[in-house]
Parts: structure tokens; C-alpha cells; sequence
């Protein structure tokens, strides 16, 4: 298979690494992929549009045949991505966070394996794919985690013959697969995992961990059984709150001990609440983090940020763009939308360090700087083989339509 679009030098430089994990062919396909994706507009990343937008010269079919029939190993790709953003960036031994979240992709036909009605806070109830993740963060590495699995109803399961898990099982699936690489793990989750079975895997695996709560949660404070809400009321009564700056922002703050009864049987806990002054937002974080203060509690629960930011960034790669019937070829358009990140990532790094951008670029910045070079190259290509005089309706030809190179 050959690329018309040629790769820019630096992102071929990094998918030259997996050469050796793919044969020529899968390699091949595996570029055109991986490039495809990157170029591809929004809502133009399935397997049609990646081809037009690297305009090859051979059929769609090898790269469908890529997701559906795959005869190289998922694991060795991204186990080598792993190797590769490990040896380049800086990693922190002493400190590392698990972010664990799921994220809703939006399907229009009920055909797709493991499709099913799951809700999202944006997008309301919504017949879609739900995917169980998580995001790594340690030093200078914030990346998405390998495992990805994808939630499906009882229903659903049963027509795949495979057991059902719930979303919280499928969090501590992910927590028993995470591998340490620093002396302290702490995971970070959000109100929907924050339940019992989450905190007894983090206790299992000896990780700290910060979730965040609703204000409806039960707790007992000074004796006395109450909602969240509550003790917010009794807390600002008796002025408990002081001001905080975190990362210039302020915070009003305060870290209390309550008992949690469905959290953790007869153990009183931390529980932080707090109030972003510019907005009034209230957030309420609970950990058994003993030894941080209340502002390194905030610090790190911020964090989790990172993965809704992923999410909106992936948008941007094809994340949850494809019309797959069979799941595991929707886990593997996944997986390789979450390497694109990855590749990324590691890009915009070098750019800095190359002196290509003045600060740490953002993904999108990235993102762009690739399709403005894939457009400096495609003219380029088009001008040399005009200077040898290669006739317009043959590059037309080979090409294909100029509206569907989106540069």
C-alpha cells in the first residue's frame, strides 16, 4: 500500500518503531491507519473517510480487513507504545495516578454488538457504546491506559455468551490489571465508583485512592446521621471554611472525619468539601489519605480532570466514530484512536524540545501542526510530479477527488 499523502518526517519517525512488531503488510495498513485518523476531519474517521483522507491508492478493503480480521496482536502495539513513552518522557517513581472513568459513543442502529441505552451527563439516555477506562499520570506522562473494555447490558452479554459485569466491576477489572510503576498508586474516581467493592480493590492492591460524592450520600457526623448537603449548611454556619490557592485559583476549604456507612463500615474517613470561589461549585471529595493536607487532597482530585479532557481531545481522533457490527472490531478502533493520542502526545513533547512551539503545545495544536505539514507535503507531491510531467487527469486519478484530501 502506498501513501500519495507522504507522512511528516517526525510522526514517521515514531510509527517507524512498530515496524518491527507488524508484518510489511499490517505495517503498512497500520500507518495508513494511524495517519488517517490523525487528518481525518471530525466526524470522518471510519474506514471509507481514513482512506480518502491519506488518498491511497489501493481499495478500503485491507484496511477494514485491519479492524475486522486482525492478524497481528493488539497487545504487542500498545505494549510497545508503553515502551516508548517510558523511555522518553520522565516518569515520577515515587507518585503515579490511575484515573478511572467511562465514556458514552453515541450509536444510531441497535445491529452493533454490545449497543445498548446508557446515560450520559451530556447527552442524556442515549442508545450508544459505553467504554470503562482509565488515564495515567505520573511526571511528565499523562496517558490513556491500555485496557479498555466495553460495557454491555445483561441482554446484550448474553447474545455475545460472555459473563455480565457491571460498570463498577469492570473499574476494578482495570484496577487489578494496573501494573505499579512508582512507590504510591492512588486511583481517582468519580461519584459513580465510589462505592464499597471499589474501595475494598484499592484497599486489596494497597492504593490510595480519592473519590468524589454526591451531596445526597448519607454520612454520621458528631454522633448524628445526615446528608452531605447538611453538613455543607453546619460547616458555612460555623465558618469552618478557609480560603485555599490552588494553581491560582482560590478555594474555600475544609477536611473533616465522618463515618460513611455504605463506604466503609465502622472507619471514619476524610472528606474535603470544597468551593471554587469564582463559581460557588461545590465539590465533595472523600479519601482515607491521612497524611496529605487539605490542599494536596484538592491538588491531586483535580487531577481527574485529565481524563474528561482526554475524552474531548480523542473526540478529535474518531473516538466512538464507526460503523462496526462485531465489538472487538469497535474495541480495536478504540485501542488505536487511544495509540493516535499517545503518538501525539509524545509529538508534542518533541516539538518543544525541537523548538517548534515556544510553551507545551496543546493535542489540538499537534494535531493541526500534522495536517498543515500533511498539506505542505501533498503540494509539494503534486508540484514534482507536475515538473515531470505527469499529466492532471493521472494525479486526479491516483489521488482521488482533491475535496476529500482534508488538510
Amino acid at each position: 500500500m502506498v501513501l500519495v499523502v507522504p507522512l511528516p518526517e517526525r510522526l514517521g519517525h515514531i510509527l517507524g518503531k512498530f515496524r518491527d512488531v507488524l508484518s510489511k503488510s499490517q505495517f503498512k495498513n497500520f500507518q495508513s491507519v494511524m495517519f488517517g485518523l490523525i487528518v481525518s476531519h471530525c466526524k470522518e474517521h471510519d474506514v471509507k473517510s481514513i482512506r480518502d483522507a491519506i488518498s491511497e491508492t489501493k481499495c478500503q478493503s485491507s484496511i477494514n480487513r485491519f479492524f475486522t480480521s486482525p492478524s497481528w496482536s493488539l497487545d504487542n502495539i500498545m505494549k510497545r507504545a508503553e515502551d516508548i513513552v517510558f523511555s522518553n518522557l520522565r516518569h515520577d517513581d515515587n507518585l503515579e495516578f490511575v484515573a478511572i472513568d467511562d465514556s458514552v459513543c453515541k450509536k444510531y442502529g441497535t445491529h452493533s454488538e454490545m449497543v445498548c441505552y446508557n446515560h450520559s451527563t451530556t447527552l442524556g439516555t442515549v442508545l450508544s457504546h459505553n467504554y470503562v477506562t482509565a488515564f495515567y499520570l505520573s511526571g511528565d506522562i499523562h496517558i490513556p491506559s491500555s485496557i479498555i473494555l466495553l460495557y454491555g447490558n445483561k441482554k446484550r452479554c448474553e447474545e455475545k455468551s460472555i459473563p455480565f459485569k457491571t460498570k463498577v466491576e469492570l473499574c476494578n477489572e482495570i484496577i487489578d490489571k494496573h501494573r505499579s510503576r512508582a512507590k504510591k498508586t492512588i486511583v481517582l474516581i468519580d461519584s459513580w465508583y465510589t462505592v464499597h467493592d471499589v474501595i475494598s480493590y484499592c484497599r486489596k492492591h494497597d492504593y490510595g485512592w480519592i473519590g468524589d460524592m454526591k451531596s445526597n450520600r448519607v454520612i454520621v457526623y458528631e454522633g448524628k446521621k445526615m446528608h452531605v448537603s447538611d453538613l455543607i449548611d453546619i460547616v458555612m454556619e460555623r465558618g469552618r471554611f478557609t480560603d485555599t490557592i490552588i494553581d491560582g485559583e482560590i478555594y474555600n476549604a475544609v477536611k473533616l472525619k465522618v463515618y460513611i456507612p455504605s463506604l466503609l463500615k465502622k472507619e471514619n474517613i476524610n472528606i474535603v468539601i470544597n468551593v471554587r470561589a469564582e463559581t460557588k461549585d461545590i465539590r465533595i471529595l472523600c479519601t482515607e489519605l491521612e497524611k496529605e493536607d487539605t490542599v494536596t487532597i484538592i491538588r491531586y482530585a483535580l487531577k481527574r480532570m485529565k481524563i474528561e479532557n482526554f475524552y474531548r481531545d480523542t473526540k478529535q481522533l474518531g473516538f466512538g466514530e464507526y460503523r462496526f457490527r462485531k465489538s472487538e472490531a469497535a474495541l480495536i478502533h478504540a485501542h488505536l484512536v487511544f495509540l493516535a493520542y499517545i503518538l501525539l502526545e509524545i509529538l508534542r513533547h518533541r516539538l518543544l524540545s525541537y523548538r517548534i512551539a515556544k510553551t507545551m503545545p496543546s493535542i489540538e495544536f499537534v494535531i493541526t501542526w500534522v495536517r498543515k505539514k500533511t498539506k505542505q507535503q501533498f503540494v509539494r507531491y503534486i508540484c514534482d510530479k507536475l515538473k515531470q510531467g505527469t499529466p492532471i487527469r493521472s494525479l486526479l486519478l491516483a489521488t482521488g477527488k482533491m475535496d476529500t484530501v482534508h488538510v
